[in-house]
């Protein structure tokens, strides 16, 4: 079982998207990338810098690493809509919890306004 759970150190956002909304609804024909454009563009506009992060020699590690004004980290995992980590992703994501830092999975735009409402200090 992971560490994990949605709370202030980790936030959730992976929608099971029946496979027939996919094939014929345009909302849900977002990929990975597209997802991931919208997310740069979004921290950026909240004043974040969205690294993207290539660990050589560390596989699983989260997609990017944000670093929001006033000091704040996060570590985000980009899905597509519907996806979800790899165990060895959620295993990463265990060690970096446990270190304290904010882990975000995040499969949608509605989940990419939401994770910039939390961390960049404009929400809850």
């Amino acid at each position: 079982m992971h560490m994990y759970k949605e709370n202030e150190h980790f936030h959730v956002d992976i929608v099971d998207t029946p496979e027939f909304l996919v094939r014929r609804c345009p909302r849900y024909m977002d990929n990975e990338r597209n997802i991931e454009q919208y997310f740069v563009a979004k921290v950026r506009a909240a004043g974040g810098w969205p690294v993207k992060l290539t660990s050589q020699g560390t596989a699983g590690m989260p997609d990017r690493l944000v670093l929001w004004q006033g000091g704040k980290v996060s570590f985000v995992e980009l899905k597509r809509p519907g996806g979800k980590p790899r165990p060895l992703q959620y295993r990463q994501m265990d060690k970096l919890v446990a270190l304290g830092f904010q882990v975000h999975i995040v499969s949608t735009r509605e989940g990419v306004d939401s994770l910039i409402e939390i961390a960049s200090g404009k929400g809850r």
